[in-house]
């Protein structure tokens, strides 16, 4: 069966609705039926309606969302002028209960010769790693793309506007060689940048070598969702995202609206 996915649409834009900690109820009609995929399952999300008969829209489910605490939204689809919400295991019940307790992460790692298979990404498991020591993921995804503009700004667009992922880290390309292109693609996708995480990020590398002097990561918020550029080796990886590491989960909750006191 042939379907797409939405990073199809480059500037397909959505207000996210964030439920973390937060449990919204909702019913479920079988107006269009559950697809089979392989081993997952498509379900529309004309099938889901709020107590008052209002349907569900598609920004209101990000990935990571979990139904009646047993299936989990892997992923959403636009197939056939219907939106889809996609499960690795689903049976429908009479009412859902929806909460997202953890966090969904998404790892990009820039390579032109870990895109062409010529070089193994160690610097993603090293990020992923790293980051589950810290927070509690009900979603995770590692991506490897070319030193490509075009390719990077539509997955970032992907990632945030439609799939409403919490955090994105990407790996490589934060110099000033040639090919070098995340931070400027970075730029183009943040709405306000984190001064402190950069300047966290540039002391921790500086103290380790002069030569960190020419990074041009970049950390920001788009939508709700936290971007970190991190440089490409794995040694660097530790280095840089060791100092941020225990201001994420804080900065995840403020960002989604948590309203708890700051605690020192």
């Amino acid at each position: 069966m042939a379907y797409f996915y939405v990073e199809c649409w480059p500037y397909f834009l959505l207000n996210l609705f964030s439920i973390r900690g937060k449990e919204m109820e909702v019913f479920y009609k079988e107006n269009r039926p559950v697809l089979q995929v392989g081993n997952n399952y498509l379900v529309s999300i004309k099938n889901f309606f709020y107590p008052s008969n209002v349907p569900l829209a598609p920004e209101e489910i990000r990935v990571g969302t979990e139904f009646n605490q047993k299936y989990v939204c892997e992923n959403k689809v636009f197939w056939q002028d219907d939106f889809f919400l996609e499960f690795l295991s689903f049976s429908p019940d009479q009412k859902f209960v929806l909460t997202k307790k953890g966090y969904s992460l998404a790892i990009i790692t820039l390579s032109d010769k870990g895109y062409a298979g010529l070089r193994e990404d160690l610097s993603g498991p090293e990020v992923e790693n790293m980051v589950a020591k810290e927070l509690s993921l009900v979603w995770k995804k590692r991506y490897v793309l070319p030193d490509n503009v075009s390719s990077l700004k539509y997955l970032f667009i992907h990632l945030v506007e439609f799939l409403g992922v919490d955090l994105i880290i990407t790996t490589g390309g934060t110099g000033v060689y040639p090919r070098d292109i995340t931070a400027d693609v970075t730029l183009c996708v943040v709405e306000k940048r984190l001064a402190g995480f950069e300047q966290a990020m540039l002391a921790a590398g500086l103290a380790k070598t002069p030569h960190a002097a020419i990074s041009r990561a970049v950390c920001g918020l788009s939508k709700k969702t936290l971007i970190l550029n991190l440089p490409g080796s794995v040694k660097a990886v530790c280095e840089n995202l060791s100092p941020v590491l225990p201001a994420l989960k804080h900065c995840l909750d403020k960002l989604n609206g948590d309203p708890t006191d700051c605690q020192t």
